[in-house]
């Protein structure tokens, strides 16, 4: 087992989670080391008041949800990529996408 570097944890969590102005959009496991293959966060704070939480198996994210605090519309870059991914919770309607792009309606 490799060991995990100490980071400063503003640094860990913009790697976890974050956010870009040039897109507007949230990113999920933007910066996360290849050898970290397996990892997850759990009630990140991401820009609109949302919080978001994230699972990471074989360096592929399987799971992510988002509590909404304001309601509103989430931005998220996709973090599936060209996988098919499945909705709880919510209407498959409340979703659009446009590119790389998630637009998540959220009550």
């Amino acid at each position: 087992m490799r060991a995990v570097p100490r980071l400063p944890a503003r640094k860990n969590r913009a790697s976890l989670c974050g956010w870009w102005k040039g897109t507007g959009c949230s990113r999920i496991f933007p910066a996360v080391p290849a050898e970290w293959e397996d990892i997850s966060f759990t009630d990140l704070r991401a820009q609109g008041a949302f919080l978001l939480s994230a699972t990471m198996k074989r360096g592929k994210v399987s799971t992510v949800s988002c509590h909404s605090e304001q309601g509103g519309i989430l931005r998220m870059l996709n973090p599936f990529g060209e996988n098919r991914f499945s909705v709880e919770g919510i209407s498959i309607s409340r979703i659009n996408q446009e590119k790389d792009i998630l637009f998540i309606e959220c009550e």
